[in-house]
């Protein structure tokens, strides 16, 4: 885990995410042409639990779209309740 400090609309809080979750939000702030503190702010501004849950299922349901587009699937997604449901 990596704890990180991001600028959320005027105030500065951290974030404790995995790296993997760290270089995939990097990666789509760069696609985006935007900064992680943008995206923490716009994800702030929705989520219902911590922003560090809210990014970790931003990047999941980011990774699903994009896999959908890659397979020719527009349908694609994950599963209602998300990914863990059930286990």
């Amino acid at each position: 885990m990596k704890l990180r400090n991001v600028i959320v609309g005027a105030r500065r809080t951290s974030m404790r995410l995995e790296q993997p979750y760290w270089d995939a939000l990097l990666a789509i702030c760069a696609r985006r042409g935007t900064s992680v503190h943008a995206l923490c702010t716009e994800l702030d501004r929705d989520r219902a639990g911590s922003l560090s849950s809210a990014v970790r299922v931003f990047v999941l349901e980011h990774a699903a779209e994009a896999a959908g587009r890659a397979s020719g699937d527009a349908d694609a997604s994950l599963p209602a309740g998300g990914p863990l449901v059930g286990r």
